[in-house]
């Protein structure tokens, strides 16, 4: 017993209470704003994505927020065209848009084997808030689907309140209450986007910031 209470008390004694899972902090959720909202764009012009919010972040499992300041915050941009005939096509977010970074940032770039890319953000708090801003300049015709959302690559990081042994993960609620141009998932000819995403819109788009939008001359 006293081996545990100094196990305790070395990661927080809160967070080693065994806990019913319905009372575990697990669903965090940030706020994040995408501008100007519309579903057309023509070339040329910008999509500013930008979050920025308190260290106390919200959890929806169990309706109270949780001092996250501690944690190693990254943010994940992706941006895939829709209306292609193919997964396979080359998704290399550089070739569609022009990529500006406003953020306190360690921008890393990864390219994976058919063609595709992400940029991942390192983000650090500043007082007691973490912010991220990333703009896409519009360079290619198409129908889009763009995510910045948050990226745990540690989910056992420790915090006030966590329960022992449980990972947790950070959705994004992009646009309150808007659904994101979610219609124009219907339009891709992939079951991807048409079916699979359009049929689980809640769990598969708008919880992890999905935003979707068309490009003209």
């Amino acid at each position: 017993m006293k081996n545990l209470l100094l196990i305790c008390l070395g990661f927080g004694l809160y967070s080693c209470v065994s806990r019913p899972a319905d009372e575990c902090p697990k669903e965090f959720e940030i706020p994040s704003t995408c501008l100007p909202y519309q579903e057309t764009y023509q070339l040329g012009d910008t999509l500013t994505f930008f979050s920025r919010f308190h260290r106390e972040v919200y959890e929806n499992n169990t309706d109270k927020r949780y001092d996250l300041g501690n944690i190693n915050w990254n943010f994940r941009l992706s941006a895939n065209q829709i209306d292609v005939d193919s997964l396979d096509v080359n998704q290399d977010i550089r070739e569609y848009f022009n990529i500006i970074d406003d953020s306190i940032h360690n921008p890393t770039w990864f390219d994976f084997s058919k063609g595709k890319s992400i940029v991942l953000l390192d983000e650090k708090l500043i007082g007691d808030t973490i912010s991220v801003k990333i703009k896409l300049i519009t360079k290619s015709k198409g129908i889009f689907i763009a995510t910045v959302t948050p990226f745990i690559f540690d989910s056992s990081q420790d915090f006030i309140g966590k329960c022992q042994l449980e990972s947790f993960e950070v959705q994004t609620n992009l646009n309150g209450d808007f659904d994101n141009n979610a219609f124009l998932l219907s339009e891709s000819e992939l079951e991807h986007y048409n079916t699979n995403m359009a049929n689980q819109v809640d769990e598969r788009f708008h919880k992890w910031g999905g935003y979707c939008f068309r490009v003209v001359e």
